[in-house]
């Protein structure tokens, strides 16, 4: 029995290995669900057949893609044919539509009855990094297993040409093609495959930037033997601009002497902000604010949740202009130089009190890159802080309100400038105290309905009446129900995160603020300060100030009369 049983557990545990392997890959055969997940490696080690059969049926499929049948449910027809809709645009859309990838990709569908091998097909993406759409982005390295059911990928991930393997008879050479299976457009495409091969035009990436998780397909034929290069009319064609209008597989394969296809593979690809940049850097469409849009909806404020950003069309860029500047506070010495720092909502990034300081520049980039025909908007601006102390200030519903612009007219896309005529409430800084946790500063543009006639009343209107007369206006403000009466539609959003800096401790107390309160525990700070050469034993004979002394309790006299000019968040972080 000592010998037998061994024997019997290892067959048992195989056929239970064999009948899940091939209860699950023809169960997957069976539903769309369970489809999925044939092509995956771990799957595939069942054997490839039943991917083979999904590929086949995903390339035929009406309505395995976005471009399928079901477009036309959720995008009309005006939609589907402008260049500029982030969701619905479709080259070639006109006349007859084309539903499938075969039909896309070939003005002759072949007649394929199966696939007899499978086209592996692997990126290797190296650790960067990137800027695009007003943010910084660090990516990891990452190797990609092109199948049609992965997790979609993201162009950063395809942006180097991918390798391939696949089963080949004996002194038989191949041509793959690589294609957006959406747009027909030529990716690259490779020669003389195993043993010679070669870029017969070289490889770009998919710049998927729309709000949609698009094919991209790899082809393989069989040559008739070793080819020396792909004929001009061809390479022209592929390398242009959109070669999917032109591009037409089955004519290139007739002309080349090809025969197949012979093996297909297909990957999803998302989009991510460095598509769009590219996209933007070729003078395409601007597709950033999508990514904002996304973004922003992931803010907790209440008021955030309730705006809606359907209508998100421009990227807002804010720029910070911060000239040079020294002074000692807390008995230390500061010097900045000039500055200039841009909003950057994507990577969360922080800036002092010191950057901020001075009104913004404020430019928008329309989704077309360049205002339209729709060149004469009047817009609203505004800036707000959630970040203030809670019920005294603002609310996740009634932010405190550092600025507000109305009447502000874009020209050709972008905005000239915003004059003092413009402000109803003028730009007002936050100021961090010491303790404050950082300040989250949100910038809006919102589209007008028309001219604000009345913009002297929205201040008194919107505010909490029981606020101090120096926030009166700016304090736990309404702006759902301002943005509502008003009719504002929002188009753009951006966002910084402010700290304390040495500025901040520096204003506060010019404006009043008593310095031990202000200064306590910063770096060299004595009172006295100590000037340069003094002895260190003077120290002993400095006179300690605690937490509880009259000192603290004069904070509260002076408190309320030493905010005029800097608005009242400085206000905030002291009461």
């Amino acid at each position: 029995m000592d010998l037998w049983l061994p024997a019997l557990l290892v067959a048992v545990f195989d056929f239970a290995w064999r009948i899940n392997g091939q209860f699950n890959t023809n169960g997957l055969q069976t539903t769309n669900d369970n489809n999925k997940n044939n092509c995956r490696p771990e799957f595939r080690r069942f054997g490839e057949q039943a991917c083979l059969d999904n590929i086949l049926r995903l390339v035929g499929s009406d309505t395995a893609f976005w471009f399928g049948k079901n477009l036309e449910s959720s995008c009309n027809s005006s939609a589907i044919n402008d260049v500029n809709d982030p969701n619905c645009y479709l080259p070639n859309a006109s006349g007859q539509r084309k539903y499938t990838i075969l039909d896309r990709l070939f003005s002759v569908p072949p007649n394929i009855n199966r696939f007899d091998r499978y086209l592996t097909v692997n990126y290797d993406s190296p650790e960067g990094n990137y800027t695009a759409c007003g943010g910084d982005f660090q990516m990891p390295r990452r190797g990609i297993n092109a199948n049609p059911d992965m997790s979609p990928t993201s162009p950063w991930f395809i942006r180097r040409a991918p390798t391939f393997s696949m089963q080949v008879d004996q002194n038989t050479y191949y041509t793959i093609v690589t294609m957006d299976g959406s747009t027909g457009d030529v990716l690259g495409a490779v020669i003389n495959y195993p043993y010679e091969t070669q870029d017969a035009i070289g490889y770009h990436p998919l710049l998927q930037a729309r709000n949609r998780t698009s094919p991209v397909v790899f082809v393989a034929y069989r040559q008739s033997g070793r080819t020396s290069s792909v004929s001009p009319k061809w390479t022209n064609i592929m390398a242009g601009p959109d070669s999917g209008a032109q591009f037409d597989l089955s004519s290139f394969a007739l002309d080349q002497q090809l025969s197949g296809p012979i093996a297909m593979n297909v990957m999803p690809v998302n989009k991510d902000p460095w598509a769009a940049q590219q996209r933007i850097d070729q003078r395409g469409p601007n597709f950033c604010a999508q990514f904002i849009s996304e973004a922003l909806g992931k803010a907790s404020e209440t008021f955030i949740q309730r705006f809606d950003r359907s209508g998100m069309d421009s990227f807002l860029t804010v720029g910070f202009s911060s000239s040079a500047s020294s002074f000692t506070v807390c008995c230390s010495e500061f010097t900045y130089v000039d500055s200039v720092e841009t909003a950057n909502p994507l990577s969360d990034k922080t800036l002092g009190a010191i950057t901020i300081r001075t009104q913004p520049d404020i430019r928008i980039t329309r989704a077309n890159g360049g205002g339209g025909g729709n060149s004469d908007r009047l817009y609203t601006i505004m800036a707000v802080d959630p970040s203030t102390p809670k019920n005294a200030l603002s609310t996740p519903e009634r932010p405190y309100t550092l600025w507000l612009a109305v009447n502000v007219k874009e020209s050709q896309g972008s905005i000239a400038g915003v004059g003092t005529a413009n402000n109803v409430l003028g730009y007002a800084p936050t100021i961090p105290a010491p303790q404050s946790p950082p300040h989250t500063i949100y910038f809006f543009l919102f589209e007008q309905s028309g001219e604000i006639t009345d913009a002297t009343q929205i201040g008194p209107k919107y505010s909490d009446p029981l606020c101090a007369d120096f926030v009166l206006g700016r304090c736990l403000f309404q702006i759902t129900n301002f943005t509502k009466d008003y009719g504002l539609k929002l188009r753009a959003a951006s966002w910084i995160t402010v700290v304390n800096d040495a500025y901040a401790r520096y204003w506060m107390i010019k404006s009043g603020q008593v310095e031990w309160d202000i200064c306590a525990g910063q770096p060299k700070y004595t009172i006295p300060c100590l000037r340069p050469g003094e002895l260190a034993f003077a120290k002993a004979r400095v006179t300690e100030v605690s937490a509880g002394s009259t000192l603290t309790s004069s904070i509260r006299r002076v408190v309320l009369s030493c905010f005029v000019s800097l608005a009242c968040l400085i206000v905030a972080d002291v009461i």
